[in-house]
Parts: structure tokens; C-alpha cells; sequence
């Protein structure tokens, strides 16, 4: 199995007594996780949504045969960072000017 919590692994290693206990507390908490995946799934497309247009504008300012350009950012997490990071590389080696 995939690495799981210590509450699901519990549950699929307990007998059939300490599951059946354990079997209201499992539910909730897989409701939990499902909610979770569906708020990070939704923040990916804004990423990937942000992402896009920034790279929509260098683009454009490619085009214009812009030389120079400053980008600024707050810090940002791991994925967000890895996708910005990776467009802008891409960016960079496909541009003709910047």
C-alpha cells in the first residue's frame, strides 16, 4: 500500500472489533481528505492559471523584442514555485530578445 497516516493504517491492520470502532472516525476523516485534494487541485489550476499568463505577457513582450525585464515575487510554496520556475526557463531559452 501507499504511504497512509497512522489512522488509516491502523484501521486496514486492526481486527474486525477495533475496526468496527475506528469505522465512524475513518469516514469523517476520509471526507476530510477528499476535501483537502479538491482545495489543492483548485489551487493548482490557479497556479497553472497565473502561470499561463504571465508567460501569455513575456510573450508579448518578446515580441516587442523587449531586451530587458524584472520580475518580482512574494515567496511561494513548493509546486508553485517548481511550475513559475519551469515556464519561466522555457521563456527564456525560446525567446528571441529577453
Amino acid at each position: 500500500m501507499k504511504d497512509q497516516c497512522i489512522l488509516c493504517k491502523s484501521y486496514h491492520e486492526s481486527y474486525d472489533e477495533a475496526k468496527e470502532k475506528l469505522e465512524e472516525i475513518l469516514t469523517t476523516h476520509n471526507e476530510r481528505k477528499g476535501k483537502t485534494r479538491e482545495i489543492k487541485d483548485q489551487a493548482k489550476q490557479k497556479i497553472i492559471k497565473l502561470a499561463t499568463c504571465v508567460y501569455m505577457f513575456l510573450r508579448k513582450l518578446d515580441e516587442l523584442d523587449t531586451k530587458t525585464i524584472a520580475l518580482f515575487a512574494d515567496s511561494c510554496g513548493g509546486k508553485t514555485r517548481k511550475i513559475v520556475a519551469t515556464m519561466l526557463l522555457y521563456v527564456v531559452h525560446n525567446s528571441s530578445s529577453l
